[in-house]
């Protein structure tokens, strides 16, 4: 569904949302890495008001885990409704719009498949630096897609974990940023907080 959107758009607007928003955002990223995409005019605005504190937290973190690796492929707007309304009508001149249905993208294979989250599942994520680029951003992309499960989707996988939590291995750096968004959104009120369980991972 979400290959369909962006073969059919012109450019990626992301509103704060969830976890599931970062989610995309990080699908997003990743198909925007890959060699074979990175000549596709297609920009990424993260949209939100000029005291919103959603992306900055995004921002941040996307810096810890990738430095500035990601900086061309996303652009922060903060500002009014009326702003960003300007900022579109000046830019989208500049893009290709000979397009209905983009067949130019390219889409790997791990952006199409979905994640079948489990407790094994979770605990063979890699999110080290020790990968490239494009992977690292899949990883994360699993690890999310797994909070949205866990806390949208399937309430009760939980009970079959009993009181043990899948724990999540990568650079500590990484992690800890990680976690940190993952408490960012609860604080939030992004992600409900589960009143009968602790957070559904942990962290080496």
């Amino acid at each position: 569904r979400m290959e369909a959107f962006i073969r059919g758009a012109h450019r990626g607007r992301v509103h704060p949302g969830g976890p599931g928003t970062l989610e995309e955002i990080l699908t997003l990223l990743a198909l925007k890495a890959m060699p074979e995409n990175q000549d596709i005019p297609f920009p990424l605005d993260l949209v939100e008001r000029q005291e919103g504190d959603y992306f900055k937290g995004i921002v941040q973190f996307l810096k810890t885990c990738f430095g500035n690796d990601l900086d061309e492929l996303y652009t922060l707007f903060q500002g009014t409704p009326k702003d960003y309304a300007a900022y579109v009508v000046d830019t989208t001149p500049r893009l290709p719009m000979r397009y209905l249905w983009n067949d130019d993208w390219v889409f790997d294979r791990k952006l199409q498949l979905p994640f079948e989250v489990s407790f094994e599942a979770m605990e063979s994520l890699d999110l080290t630096r020790d990968q490239p680029v494009f992977d690292l951003l899949v990883n994360l992309r699993r690890f999310f897609s797994a909070i949205v499960h866990i806390s949208v989707k399937d309430l009760d996988m939980l009970d079959a974990w009993g009181d043990d939590r899948p724990l999540i291995h990568g650079d500590k750096e990484i992690l800890l940023a990680m976690d940190e968004l993952v408490r960012r959104l609860e604080r939030q009120q992004r992600i409900h907080p589960n009143t009968k369980y602790a957070r559904p991972y942990r962290i080496a």
